[in-house]
C-alpha cells in the first residue's frame, strides 16, 4: 500500500483505516460505530471493526500517551501502518501501547524504538 504523509495525531479517539486515513471519533467508539453504518457495515463494536475491517483503534491521551488496538502484531501490513503513523508523528507522542486482538500482551514503544524498522518489528512482534 503506497502511503503518503502520515495523518497527524491529536488528542482524542480515531480509526486508522487500511488505506491509512485517520477518522476522528467524537465520544466513544461504540456510539460512533452505531451512527456510521455506511462506513462499518454490520460491525457493532470496537472488536468487530478491528477484526472485520482491519482498522486500528487509536486513542491519544494527555502527556503524549497513545494506545493502538490492532488486529494482530505479526501482520506486515498492520505493522507498516503502525510504523507510518508513529514515524510521521514523532514529537507528538512519548509512549505508544500496541495491543493485539489475536493474542494476549502488548508492546510498549518509545521514540528510540523507531531507530530502525527491524528494531520496531522485533518489539511489536514480541
Amino acid at each position: 500500500m503506497p502511503m503518503g504523509e502520515a495523518p497527524k495525531l491529536a488528542h482524542g479517539a480515531f480509526w486508522l483505516t487500511q488505506e491509512g486515513a485517520l477518522i476522528p471519533v467524537a465520544g466513544f467508539h461504540e456510539a460512533w460505530i452505531a451512527s456510521h453504518p455506511e462506513l462499518v457495515g454490520d460491525c457493532r463494536n470496537v472488536s468487530d471493526v478491528v477484526l472485520k475491517l482491519g482498522w486500528i483503534s487509536v486513542a491519544v491521551f494527555s502527556e503524549g500517551y497513545v494506545e493502538l488496538l490492532v488486529p494482530g502484531r505479526r501482520d506486515p501490513a498492520i505493522l507498516d501502518r503502525v510504523e507510518h503513523l508513529l514515524r510521521g508523528n514523532r514529537g507528538l507522542w512519548k509512549t505508544a501501547l500496541v495491543m493485539s486482538m489475536d493474542e494476549e500482551g502488548y508492546a510498549r514503544l518509545k521514540d528510540e524504538d523507531l531507530a530502525s524498522p527491524e528494531r520496531l518489528r522485533a518489539i511489536l512482534e514480541g
